[in-house]
């Protein structure tokens, strides 16, 4: 199992990093998800079959084989870009995002019916935030944002691996 977990970890880091850069679609993250099972159970990214166990992601300390659940992480990296847009922060991205569409709101303050779906989909990731029983006033008002910190705040509210993003 030990060479199994490491090659899990990088697989999982390289989702970690993209999902920092753009957001990945639902259909990607099973994808993903899929070939990482095969991977840890089967030694085989292409070979199919039930898993010995439950693919459940629970951290170790309450049983678990703390393995990353590659939808809350999204969720969190998503919630990050939310925050940046919050804070404001001096990225082209964030400016042209604020010019066309925030226009001097709060972003969960706009509807973005007319933004490109990553834009809709960043400004509308407010409710996983209050699903989670967190105060909106907590993250957005934070100095800094790690999706770390966000994957276990949120990983409360979900404990399998389905694709809830």
């Amino acid at each position: 199992m030990q060479d199994g977990s490491n090659w899990y970890k990088v697989l999982t880091s390289i989702q970690a990093f993209w999902s920092q850069i753009f957001l990945i679609p639902k259909k990607i993250l099973q994808t993903i998800e899929t070939l990482c099972k095969r991977f840890l159970w089967k030694r085989d990214a292409q070979s199919k079959g039930k898993a010995l166990i439950a693919w459940e992601c629970w951290p170790k300390v309450a049983g678990g084989l703390n393995i990353t659940d590659v939808y809350i992480w999204n969720k969190a990296a998503i919630l990050k870009h939310l925050w940046n847009l919050a804070q404001k922060k001096d990225k082209l991205w964030i400016v042209w995002v604020h010019t066309y569409y925030i226009k001097g709101k709060g972003p969960w303050e706009v509807a973005g019916q007319q933004a490109s779906w990553m834009v809709r989909k960043i400004i509308q990731a407010d409710h996983w935030i209050s699903e989670a029983g967190i105060p909106m006033t907590e993250i957005m008002d934070a100095n800094d944002f790690t999706i770390k910190s966000m994957y276990k705040k949120l990983r409360g509210i979900s404990s399998k691996c389905h694709g809830e993003g």
